[in-house]
């Protein structure tokens, strides 16, 4: 039961660590894009007249619950602290366009 759980357990860590990588790639060819920090109400709102405009955007956010509603939108994301420059820097800040807090 415990080899079980333990191989369940590198599986989801595998499929996680893949799923940041892809996520990863998808930011790093951006280029000119918006960076939104935070899915909140106005998060939402900016991403989704983003999404309308066909303009590229990528999400700053720290919270995993609003990370699987990203996911779900299909939304390029990076998951961390909007007030950390590494983590602007996943964003692609040195090619975006400007910053939308």
């Amino acid at each position: 039961m415990l080899y079980a759980f333990t191989q369940a357990t590198q599986l989801f860590l595998g499929f996680d660590l893949l799923i940041r990588r892809r996520m990863e790639n998808k930011t790093s060819r951006l280029k000119e894009h918006f960076i939104v920090c935070g899915y909140g109400r106005m998060g939402k709102v900016i991403c989704s007249e983003l999404t309308k405009q066909a303009q590229p955007f990528v999400v700053i956010e720290n919270n995993a619950d609003k990370i699987s509603l990203i996911s779900e939108e299909n939304h390029v994301y990076v998951q961390g602290d909007a007030t950390l420059d590494e983590t602007l820097e996943k964003g692609g800040i040195s090619g975006m366009r400007k910053a939308l807090w």
